[in-house]
């Protein structure tokens, strides 16, 4: 998985909630874990994916990796 394939995926997975995913993309090499997702003028990390979506336990697995809730 190359970094752009592991970063698309990280915020994949957190879009979606899906907590197996986003382990697997939290591990793998280049991931940024407060990386920042954006199209047009639309800014979000992984965290705000996953909590503008409501997916609960994604947004706490990412606060366990230590996303930081200030970027």
């Amino acid at each position: 998985m190359s970094w752009g394939d592991a970063q698309d995926t990280l915020w994949q997975a957190a879009r979606e909630g899906n907590v197996h995913r986003l382990k697997a993309a939290l591990t793998a090499p280049g991931a940024k874990l407060n990386g920042v997702w954006q199209r047009g003028k639309k800014r979000c990390p992984a965290l705000g994916l996953a909590a503008r979506g409501g997916h609960v336990a994604a947004f706490r697995v990412l606060l366990a990796a230590g996303a930081d809730v200030m970027v």
